[in-house]
């Protein structure tokens, strides 16, 4: 900021450079539409489940807190607690076998929760089987078993990171790196079996070795790994790049809605872009209020391998940024409860679990 107490005599050489230094800010600003708030919050959290130590990640459904446990035959897959002061433990579930009701060991919590006059309801999706399976967690709950109402075998050629279900037959996904077409939204229909539509996400590159799953995966995927989220109440898709500092809102047709500004990138030289990736959209969160994104900006070793804090970017659904929290860990991921006004963020690096307090921020 420039002081407004200019002294009387300034020479024209200071003027100058003051001048250009306002014009150049004013043209900045001027070209995004996202300035970014002038004061960064400094966002402290507490550790819980501090004596838990097989946790993968925690996930909000409601006023429940829903635990991936990193399980093995004889321990249980999840686990549920009260989000109050004690984290109350209610109930653990879900064994790895090849049983009825029982998942591989592969097997992953979608971000997809729904709550309704029925229940609680969220999807898990197990990777090698190709499966996703909505598991009802009120009825879990109460008879003390896991009851799944409803699955689906995917396609096999439907490798997805992250899915979600925005209509009763229709599925929307990302394939994951290992796959060639990881660049597009896949839009599936379970009951017909058809894929209706394959979209690219942000961008095209000229991949001189578009068929060449090896320079695929060495030189290409970082490109287009994104982070994908669905809110059921805006009936709204909301993707953040890993390795571009770009958010998009896309209509349920996959069709962009908003985006926020990016500059021009070159990708003349794929291999280049691999040595200077970095880091910026770790994780998602699609609330009803707002989109939180868990930004870095590092390098991608120094990320992972220097635990360098992480912040917490929060834009309305106009992708107008409100806040940038920094925190003091190194998160991976993150879940909101704007209800209770309540982020947990996970660390897989720094092994530790935080829950903040937004009640000042939102």
């Amino acid at each position: 900021m420039i002081s407004s107490n200019f002294q009387t005599c300034i020479s024209k050489a200071q003027l100058y450079f003051i001048l250009l230094f306002v014009i150049i800010g004013c043209k900045n600003s001027s070209e995004s539409n996202n300035p970014l708030p002038s004061k960064e919050k400094l966002f402290k959290g507490e550790i819980i489940f501090e004596n838990k130590y097989n946790i993968q990640n925690v996930y909000f459904c409601d006023d429940y807190i829903v635990v991936k446990n990193i399980a093995n035959k004889e321990s249980n897959v999840f686990s549920v607690y009260k989000n109050d002061t004690a984290l109350t433990h209610i109930s653990d579930f879900g064994r790895i076998g090849n049983g009825p009701n029982e998942f591989e060991s592969e097997v992953y919590c979608t971000t997809q929760f729904d709550v309704n006059k029925e229940g609680k309801f969220f999807w898990v999706y197990e990777m090698n089987k190709n499966k996703v399976s909505q598991i009802d967690l009120t009825e879990t709950i109460r008879k003390k078993s896991i009851v799944v109402k409803k699955f689906v075998k995917l396609k096999p050629e439907l490798s997805l990171k992250e899915m979600f279900y925005v209509e009763e037959n229709k599925i929307i996904g990302n394939p994951d790196n290992l796959s060639l077409s990881m660049d597009q939204l896949v839009i599936f229909n379970d009951k017909t079996g058809i894929v209706e539509k394959r979209l690219p996400f942000a961008f095209n590159v000229n991949n001189e070795k578009s068929n060449d799953i090896n320079f695929t995966q060495q030189n290409f995927n970082t490109l287009f790994v994104n982070n994908l989220r669905f809110n059921r109440k805006r009936n709204k898709l909301v993707s953040g790049m890993v390795t571009l500092d770009r958010i998009d809102i896309l209509n349920l047709n996959g069709t962009i809605n908003k985006s926020t500004e990016t500059e021009n990138v070159d990708f003349t030289s794929l291999q280049e872009n691999i040595k200077n990736t970095r880091i910026y959209c770790s994780d998602l969160y699609a609330g009803d209020a707002y989109i939180y994104v868990l930004f870095s900006g590092e390098e991608m070793n120094k990320y992972f391998e220097e635990s360098t804090p992480t912040k917490v970017k929060i834009y309305d659904w106009n992708l107008n940024l409100k806040h940038v929290l920094k925190t003091e860990e190194s998160l991976n991921f993150i879940t909101i409860n704007e209800k209770s006004k309540t982020l947990i963020g996970t660390s897989i690096t720094q092994e530790k679990i935080v829950k903040y307090n937004l009640e000042n921020i939102l």
